[in-house]
């Protein structure tokens, strides 16, 4: 097999359009997070309309899967009426309402959604092999939230476990609960933390998981009627992000030197992830069966 392309090739071949699909559970979510943060929706957010504009708008950026199909147009009228009526669970107005409240309950301002990040990291002079491969850092902040210190937050909204029934058609909804010490070491927020810093100069002071679900009543048994818990967990950042810095190049370094481990073919539920990968054809195109 021949050694993986470098991460500077990667790149180059991705922004000339080797981009894969992504599934609809993505796109529903992207969806989801521009309507808590659009004041639109408060009006609009009952009318079909509203939700099939934002769905198409999205569509039209990236490609996107239903069952493993390219996502069709009836596929977008039929989610755009299923956040419109909840689907048996409740209705993606009220839901993204009730984010929102309980983000402005803890003090925090929402300023911004959906901040997609770049970083292309080219190394240091000197530095053991990590400047031969430029590395691209890719990453999208949900929620950028303010308060009236001036201080900024990130809140990644988890909307898993809501988009089953609209999807499939079936799914069962879970609640979700997090400690202060998982939150603050979650290697998402904090890789948010780090790319947003070295973009733009600043850093958040705190970081947040928000779980729709959560707002969504039992049906049955000794809870009825009763959410399944908070919707909204929130910590201090205060690590150190040099530390992170000098951990994410090492661990990346093993998969980039040329005496490094080569492709990894990641998995998810069993099944290879890779040709869901946006980088599948530069890093595989080039491999020998």
């Amino acid at each position: 097999m021949r050694k993986a392309a470098s991460c500077g090739e990667i790149l180059k071949r991705d922004l000339a359009g080797g981009r894969g699909s992504m599934s609809s559970y993505a796109l529903l979510g992207s969806v989801f997070h521009h309507a808590v943060a659009d004041p639109d929706m408060e009006i609009r957010g009952g009318d079909r309309g509203y939700w099939y504009q934002l769905l198409r708008q999205y569509s039209e950026d990236q490609e996107y899967t239903r069952k493993g199909k390219a996502i069709s147009e009836m596929d977008l009228i039929d989610y755009a009426n299923s956040l419109v009526s909840g689907e048996g669970i409740l209705p993606a107005k009220i839901l993204a309402k009730m984010v929102r409240l309980e983000i402005m309950g803890f003090g925090w301002d929402i300023t911004e959604a959906e901040i997609n990040m770049r970083y292309t990291d080219v190394g240091e002079h000197g530095e053991d092999g990590y400047g031969k491969y430029p590395i691209v850092f890719d990453g999208t902040i949900d929620i950028l939230m303010s308060n009236r210190e001036g201080k900024l937050g990130i809140v990644d909204i988890k909307t898993t476990g809501l988009w089953d029934r609209t999807i499939k058609g079936k799914g069962s909804i879970k609640g979700q609960s997090w400690g202060d010490l998982q939150l603050r070491n979650h290697r998402q927020l904090k890789h948010y933390d780090w790319l947003f810093n070295k973009l733009y100069g600043k850093r958040v002071s705190s970081y947040g998981l928000s779980f729709p679900a959560n707002f969504v009543p039992y049906k049955t048994g000794a809870k009825k009627g009763q959410m399944r818990g908070n919707g909204l967990f929130l910590t201090r950042a205060e690590h150190d992000l040099s530390v992170y810095e000098q951990d994410i190049k090492r661990h990346l370094s093993i998969w980039s030197l040329p005496w490094g481990l080569g492709r990894d073919y990641p998995e998810i539920w069993g099944k290879t992830s890779c040709p869901t990968c946006k980088y599948y054809l530069p890093c595989m195109g080039g491999a020998s069966d």
